[in-house]
């Protein structure tokens, strides 16, 4: 298992976590622990768009990146909601560590395969 896997893996593991925190104090833990994840996995994809967007595009790249976060950032918030006022809080939360685990693997194997050598100067 490769290191960004383990520290993407880290969102996944705090919602687990999470839906299973017997007292407040783990539950903080759990928290940071996914927060850690997410924090990890925005940062590398940052990384990722700073080396492969041309400096003309990158203020509007960012830029559509960020919106598209927020409106993801809305619809779960809306959907979690509905379900969690429908089945409770902890199955949402392990849900939600189960769904984590895709898009994690699928990053893992994306930087993987991404060429992190410097660009020739031409």
């Amino acid at each position: 298992m490769s290191g960004k896997l383990k520290v993407a893996g880290l969102l996944a593991v705090g919602l687990l976590i999470l839906s299973r925190a017997p007292s407040l104090s783990v539950a903080c833990l759990a928290t940071l622990l996914r927060g850690m994840g997410g924090s990890t996995t925005w940062t590398y994809s940052t990384i990722i768009l700073q080396k492969v967007v041309p400096d003309s595009m990158l203020g509007r790249v960012f830029a559509l990146d960020f919106a598209n976060a927020q409106l993801a950032a809305v619809s779960c918030a809306l959907v979690w909601g509905v379900l969690m006022d429908l089945s409770g809080v902890r199955p949402v939360v392990l849900l939600a560590a189960c769904l984590a685990l895709l898009p994690c693997a699928v990053w893992t194997l994306c930087l993987d395969r991404m060429d992190w050598r410097e660009p020739a100067v031409h």
